[in-house]
């Protein structure tokens, strides 16, 4: 299954964007309860929810905190950092809702 959301949001940053966009994947997919690979362009994001939280990025640190927190309660759902270019190819065969 492949699924999108668009939308748009206020933010300060293309990297608190992005963060956003990942939360908002999260409660989607701990919502549903179904196993998911949430996948994202952003290298950084997915190396920080790996990382100790004083060296997040401050404009990232409530999205990032949530993140994790999700992450350590749903096993089901995995975040993996995908190239732009494994991404754009990850969209051809998703249809937009």
């Amino acid at each position: 299954m492949c699924d999108g959301k668009a939308g748009r949001i206020l933010c300060s940053s293309p990297i608190e964007a992005e963060a956003l966009a990942i939360l908002a994947a999260c409660q989607v997919a701990a919502d549903d309860h179904v196993p998911s690979t949430i996948l994202s362009d952003s290298k950084v994001l997915v190396d920080d929810v790996q990382s100790d939280p004083s060296l997040w990025p401050w404009r990232c640190f409530a999205p990032l905190n949530s993140i994790t927190k999700i992450l350590r309660c749903s096993s089901w759902i995995r975040l993996s950092f995908a190239g732009r270019q494994n991404n754009k190819k990850s969209r051809l065969g998703c249809t937009q809702l």
